[in-house]
């Protein structure tokens, strides 16, 4: 669109046609530039109570005889910034050429939904949320379509599978007797040697159940409670530390 060409041009243009108001003004090499644009912000906040003082027509001839200045050359300096802009225009044949980096191909049409549609709301596409929340979880990640596909995390190199995230953080106990084999462990952190400088401390996560961190969890919900902050839930717990853990992989992934 000629318009959004026009805006693409925006700071040129400013630039030109804002410098004919200011030629009035030297202030030199080296001289305090934020002295030099409170003046001029003075200069143009005169210049406009000047113009409300004017008849009609008066304020426009004022401001006119200030882009008309000699030095200026207005109509010169505009052409220098349209000129490049509109040459570039020629690199693309069509208006869609340039937005091809922008729009995706053979997108699907698109139709509006019935009016039920939106009475039913959320609930009627996906159905009712579970009042369970730890229950919805643990189904989502031990019964989910994806339960079963393996991934490895960018970061630590952790090759792991949802229910063992699970498992790991809600009930470690109760996972290694459910979900994973005889003399298995749990997934770690595998460090490329390149990855660690020598003599540094290679970390890795503990298997810690959240009964563990019980007095923490106390003493975390009594601060917030002394904020006049709601309390921490159990589930609001678990789901922070499966983030902070592999599966911040998939979370991202589905949230963005």
């Amino acid at each position: 669109h000629p318009k959004a060409w026009v805006s693409s041009l925006h700071d040129g243009l400013a630039k030109v046609i804002i410098e004919p108001l200011f030629e009035h003004f030297d202030f030199g090499d080296g001289h305090d530039s934020n002295k030099a644009r409170r003046t001029q912000l003075a200069f143009l906040r005169n210049l406009g109570k000047k113009c409300l003082t004017l008849p009609a027509g008066q304020d426009e001839d004022v401001v006119l005889e200030l882009l008309n200045f000699k030095h200026s050359s207005l109509i010169s300096r505009l052409a220098s910034v349209l000129t490049p802009g509109i040459c570039s225009l020629s690199v693309a044949s069509t208006g869609a050429e340039p937005n091809a980096k922008f729009v995706a191909e053979s997108l699907p049409d698109l139709s509006y939904g019935k009016l039920n549609s939106f009475f039913e709301g959320l609930e009627g596409l996906i159905g009712p949320p579970n009042p369970n929340l730890l229950d919805a979880m643990a189904q989502e990640h031990c019964a989910g379509p994806d339960a079963k596909l393996e991934f490895t995390t960018a970061n630590y190199n952790i090759c792991t599978l949802p229910p063992w995230e699970w498992y790991f953080v809600y009930d470690p106990d109760k996972g290694k007797a459910e979900v994973l084999q005889p003399n298995q462990d749990w997934p770690s952190e595998r460090y490329p040697v390149a990855v660690v400088p020598r003599g540094a401390m290679r970390r890795y996560r503990k298997v810690q159940s959240v009964a563990s961190f019980d007095l923490v969890f106390r003493e975390k919900n009594q601060k917030l409670e002394s904020f006049g902050a709601k309390k921490l839930q159990t589930v609001e717990f678990v789901a922070s530390r499966l983030y902070t853990g592999p599966m911040y992989m998939k979370y991202n992934t589905a949230l963005r």
